[in-house]
C-alpha cells in the first residue's frame, strides 16, 4: 500500500492491513460510520499523492462486495459539454412528457422544458400545477447531509479506495451506471468532470442505486441554480418525479448546498 495512504488511514485509527485489494486495484475496508467523514476528507486531501479516491459504499451489513467495471479499464468519457452529452436524453424526455402534457420542444433549452414541466404539474403527486415558488431572499448555511450515512445509522460502513486519475472517473472504475434509467458510467463521468470544474463537486457516496456528491463551491444565484437543476433533472428524473416534484424546488434545494443526491429506480 502507498505509504501516504497508510499514514492517513493509521492516523484515523484504521488498520491499513484490514483493506482487501481486488484484481483492478480497488481497496475495500470497513470503518465506523461516525469516523468516516473525517477520514474521507483526509483521504481526499491526500488523493494527489495516493492516486486513490475514497468512496463510501453504505452499511457493511448490506454491502454485497466490491464492484468493478467489466469494460476495458481505459474507457474514456465523452469530452463534449454536459448539455451536448445529455441532449439525446433530453429529446427522449420531451417525447415522453408530450404524452402527458403538450408543448415540450426538444429544440428549446433545458430550462424552458423544466419550467413547462413544473407548470403542467406532471411531477406533482396530486397531478396539479402550482404557483411558482418564490426564490429565497437569502440562503441559510446548509450542512452536509448524506442519505447513505443516514441509512447506515450506527452501522459500520464500507469505504473503497479507487485507483483513478480523476475523481470523476469513479463511476467507470466501479461500473456504476447503465441500468434502467441510469446513464452509462462514462456519461456520468463526463457530467461529474464538468460539475467538478464549475462547482468543485466530487463523488463521496455510491451504493447500488445512489450517487452522492460533496460540493465545495455550490451555486448561489437563482440563474445558476436553475440551470444546474435543469441539468440534474435531465440526468436523473427520479430526484424530481419521486422527490422534489418540481425542478424549481430542486433548484432551491441546490442553493448553497454542500451535498447533491442522485437516485435511479
Amino acid at each position: 500500500m502507498n505509504p501516504d495512504l497508510s499514514q492517513v488511514l493509521s492516523s484515523h485509527g484504521v488498520d491499513p492491513a484490514a483493506f482487501n485489494v481486488s484484481s483492478r486495484g480497488v481497496l475495500t475496508g470497513v470503518v465506523p460510520s461516525e469516523d468516516v467523514l473525517a477520514l474521507w476528507h483526509a483521504l481526499r486531501e491526500a488523493f494527489p499523492k495516493t492516486g486513490r479516491w475514497p468512496v463510501i459504499r453504505g452499511s457493511a451489513d448490506s454491502f454485497e462486495g466490491p464492484e468493478e467495471s467489466e469494460d476495458e479499464p481505459n474507457i474514456q468519457p465523452p469530452t463534449a459539454s454536459i448539455r451536448h452529452i445529455l441532449n439525446d436524453r433530453f429529446k427522449e424526455r420531451c417525447e415522453l412528457l408530450n404524452e402527458a402534457a403538450k408543448g415540450f420542444n426538444p429544440n428549446e433549452t433545458f430550462e424552458v422544458a423544466a419550467a413547462l414541466a413544473d407548470g403542467s404539474g406532471v411531477y406533482s403527486f396530486g397531478g396539479r400545477s402550482g404557483t411558482q415558488a418564490p426564490w429565497p431572499a437569502s440562503s441559510d448555511a446548509k450542512e452536509l447531509n448524506l442519505q447513505t450515512l443516514d441509512a447506515a445509522g450506527s452501522d459500520d460502513v464500507v469505504l473503497v479506495l479507487v485507483p483513478v486519475k480523476h475523481p470523476s472517473d469513479v463511476p467507470i472504475a466501479l461500473g456504476f451506471g447503465g441500468w434502467n434509467e441510469c446513464p452509462m458510467p462514462e456519461l456520468l463521468a463526463a457530467a461529474l468532470k464538468e460539475w467538478q470544474t464549475r462547482f468543485d463537486a466530487v463523488p463521496i457516496c455510491i451504493t447500488d442505486s445512489v450517487l452522492e456528491c460533496f460540493v465545495g463551491k455550490p451555486p448561489s444565484s437563482e440563474a445558476d441554480c436553475t440551470a444546474l437543476a435543469a441539468e440534474q433533472w435531465v440526468l436523473c428524473e427520479d430526484i424530481v418525479s419521486q422527490g422534489t416534484q418540481s425542478v424549481r424546488a430542486l433548484a432551491i434545494e441546490l442553493q448553497d448546498s454542500p451535498g447533491w443526491f442522485f437516485w435511479w429506480d
